[in-house]
């Protein structure tokens, strides 16, 4: 790689308002621990991007808005007004999101997306299928009817996995024949962490990752001098 600014991915918070249904609270202090060690590593806030489903605003509790969860996470809402937040299926309209893809440019960019486009079911005419499904299962949620709306790293079905995974590789060549200066991927949404080099037939190899989530994994992707790496945060 050549030498480039240092950069920071975390996708999939799923930040709510407290309660059952919010998954990141047991995460949060690790979060913040981890957003410190960026900054530490001399990654400015600017460059630390979020890829979407940050703020879960397709699960709130109807009448719950943005205001609601920042007045439970005022730090971590802080902390993400600082980056660059993109938009995922969970949280079209979250406040802080401002695009749906974030490109470094140049002659090595790297390119962050959510990854959720992916699947047919939120793009174009159908984008508020899923949306409305995504409200559905919150809903569902809070009568105590759990994971409804599975993400494919939630799904035990191996040919499942094995068909989504496929369509993401697809999604993923697409973006790389479009625009061959891209050199480094990077999504979130499935909740699956990985970084691997893919080798293009036209265009050489390219690096794809997936920052994973803060919802359990509590994963997230830093590029520092030239290296990619993918952390997990333990306890």
């Amino acid at each position: 790689m050549i030498d480039l600014p240092s950069y920071a991915a975390f996708s999939d918070l799923h930040v709510m308002t407290g309660g059952p249904a919010d998954d990141f609270q047991p995460y949060r202090f690790k979060f913040h621990h981890a957003v410190d060690f960026c900054l530490d590593m001399e990654i400015p806030s600017s460059r630390i991007i979020y890829p979407g489903d940050t703020v879960d605003m397709a699960e709130l509790k109807d009448g719950e808005n943005f205001d609601d969860v920042r007045q439970v996470y005022s730090k971590t809402i802080g902390i993400l007004q600082l980056g660059q937040v993109l938009t995922g299926n969970h949280d079209p309209k979250n406040p802080l999101a401002h695009s749906d893809t974030f490109d470094t440019g140049g002659e090595y960019s790297f390119h962050f997306e959510h990854g959720h486009k992916a699947e047919w079911l939120f793009t174009g005419r159908w984008r508020w299928v899923g949306w409305l499904g995504c409200k559905f299962s919150g809903f569902l949620e809070r009568l105590g009817i759990k994971n409804i709306d599975k993400t494919p790293a939630q799904v035990n079905d191996k040919a499942f996995k094995k068909h989504f995974e496929r369509k993401f590789e697809k999604y993923v060549l697409n973006h790389l024949e479009k625009n061959s200066k891209m050199k480094v991927l990077i999504f979130g949404h499935t909740h699956r962490p990985f970084l691997k080099l893919i080798n293009t037939t036209s265009l050489g190899p390219r690096i794809v990752a997936n920052c994973g989530d803060f919802v359990g994994h509590c994963t997230f992707i830093t590029y520092i001098d030239r290296v990619l790496t993918l952390w997990q945060v333990v306890d």
